[in-house]
């Protein structure tokens, strides 16, 4: 299992896939930095791709989406039934898809 880590980068995240497809990896999970995925290039390397979160839905791509509101239910739940009082949450900036 490789990973990769754009920081937010578009640039980073082209160069990252690249890297990838030229080791022949046999397939990606692939969370994209912003709306605008490299779906097309990896397509047509022939890669098998799951995109992460956060894109509208593509033909011929699968896609893994969390229900976020049910997960937080969820974990907020859990953490009460333990005994927790105060639960807490935090967050980066509303801008960043990966926030």
């Amino acid at each position: 299992m490789l990973l990769g880590d754009a920081g937010d980068d578009p640039k980073r995240e082209l160069e990252l896939i690249q890297g990838l497809l030229n080791r022949q990896v046999d397939g990606l999970f692939y969370n994209s930095v912003d709306r605008h995925p490299y779906i097309e290039i990896i397509k047509a390397r022939g890669t098998p791709l799951v995109m992460l979160e956060r894109v509208e839905p593509q033909p011929d791509v699968s896609m893994l989406r969390v229900n976020e509101l049910q997960a937080a239910w969820q974990v907020t739940s859990h953490l009460l039934s333990h005994g927790y009082q105060q639960v807490w949450m935090i967050s980066g900036p509303t801008e960043m898809l990966n926030a």
